[in-house]
């Protein structure tokens, strides 16, 4: 493989990393490549897997993949450069629709049919940094999720407007939400400091097709921490210019709700961390993580588990609202309800 990488990129060495990448690109409706095009990558990555890149000619491809003769001449059939910059393409589309959090990244340099594996350990501009997993604790007090403006795959320029106002629409409900904290890195952004600097946890984005009948907006969640995307839904609507407005209304709202509530993704995601401690060791949110598992199971455990954690909680952090108002609810529950043997003041 060629030694020099770009100087915030890591060569992959691991084998399976790199067939668990190939196989994620080869199965994702999104790698808009031909069946030919996937055995060309297929082999040439697997030739340099089994040591044997110094292989990797056009005369190689060519008849092991494309199933030419010992006569191939290159200079008369370019099969191999065309369907080698066809791939390219597949792979750069790949990469900016659906695979830009992926651990690893495929390529085939220009002027040569070898790939090189690289790990994404930084994006730059209007994303965020994605390393190592972190640690099971999310950081800082509160989770915050980076929303990035929707990338038009219309075709039409004059679209973009609308990706930018779906992440306006989908920040301004999130913080509607007073326990998740919303970054809007807007379309076209430099890498300013509050961009680039970041420690959310969350990336929301999405894009915009066009078909006959309207437009598509395609919306997913990235987990940083270790690049899955952990939720993903499409809405359509009819292409009317006195809607779009309300459509972007709606998806904002449906998608907050499904992803920011109580009882969304994000708190599910983060609720299963938080059960490796103790209720004494907890963040504010995680407390308030626990008072949300009490509501939903009502036993005798969840609720001395969220009684310590926001007790907690409550002398971490003593003005934080939300904390005393469900520290009340709790000894409300159970004084109305008499369920457990605790005093209530």
């Amino acid at each position: 493989m060629p030694s020099k990488m770009p100087s915030d990129e890591k060569a992959v060495t691991s084998a399976e990393s790199i067939q668990r990448q190939l196989h994620r690109i080869l199965t994702s409706p999104e790698f808009k490549a031909t069946d030919a095009q996937k055995s060309f990558l297929t082999f040439v990555v697997e030739m340099v897997l089994s040591g044997r890149s110094h292989e990797i000619k056009g005369f190689t491809v060519a008849t092991q993949v494309y199933g030419r003769g010992s006569d191939f001449n290159q200079a008369t059939d370019p099969i191999v450069s065309i369907q080698a910059n066809k791939l390219r393409r597949a792979l750069e589309r790949y990469y900016l629709v659906a695979g830009q959090y992926d651990p690893v990244r495929i390529d085939i340099p220009k002027g040569t049919y070898v790939p090189t594996f690289h790990q994404q350990n930084r994006i730059k501009g209007d994303s965020i940094v994605i390393d190592e997993p972190k640690p099971s604790s999310f950081a800082g007090e509160w989770p915050t999720v980076l929303v990035k403006s929707f990338l038009n795959l219309t075709g039409d320029d004059q679209l973009d407007y609308m990706g930018i106002g779906l992440a306006t629409e989908l920040a301004t409900e999130i913080t509607r939400y007073r326990e998740i904290q919303a970054l809007l890195v807007p379309q076209g952004e430099g890498e300013h400091d509050h961009a680039s600097d970041t420690s959310a946890r969350f990336v929301l984005d999405g894009s915009i097709q066009q078909s006959i009948s309207g437009l598509k907006v395609n919306v997913s969640l990235v987990d940083v921490s270790t690049g899955l995307q952990i939720w993903g839904d499409s809405y359509l609507t009819d292409f009317h210019p006195d809607q779009l407005i309300v459509f972007q209304e709606d998806v904002a709202n449906t998608v907050a709700s499904k992803i920011i509530s109580e009882y969304g993704v994000i708190a599910k995601a983060l609720g299963l961390e938080s059960k490796q401690h103790p209720p004494s060791e907890l963040k504010t949110y995680e407390a308030m993580l626990r008072y949300y598992q009490f509501n939903a199971h009502f036993t005798a455990e969840s609720f001395f588990d969220a009684f310590e954690a926001l007790q907690h909680a409550s002398r971490e952090e003593p003005d934080c609202g939300l904390v005393w108002s469900m520290l009340a609810r709790l000894y409300a529950a159970n004084y109305s309800l008499e369920l457990f043997d605790r005093a209530t003041p």
